[in-house]
């Protein structure tokens, strides 16, 4: 639902996560990124929270294409690689 990631991605960049984390150039697993690190100073935040909370309200198959959406726009895979950033975003 585009609505959903939209609200998602205005939510994220209201947060301001991405403008100060340092990931990787070349991580060899997407998925090993200590996020819950990442994440402790925003704990406290009404954004953070309400992102989060956004993103909980998912259904599960729902968050896993969140991620690999997330792993393409980032340059972890190609859009052609889809079911490659599933697979990931599953486990």
């Amino acid at each position: 639902n585009n609505e959903i990631i939209c609200n998602i991605i205005i939510k994220a960049r209201e947060l301001g996560i991405g403008s100060d984390l340092a990931v990787p150039l070349d991580p060899s697993d997407p998925s090993d990124i200590n996020w819950k690190q990442v994440l402790a100073e925003y704990q406290n935040d009404l954004t953070y929270i309400e992102l989060k909370s956004l993103i909980n309200d998912l259904e599960p198959d729902q968050q896993e294409a969140l991620i690999a959406l997330m792993y393409i726009g980032r340059g972890d895979y190609e859009k052609d690689q889809w079911h490659s950033a599933i697979n990931t975003a599953r486990s």
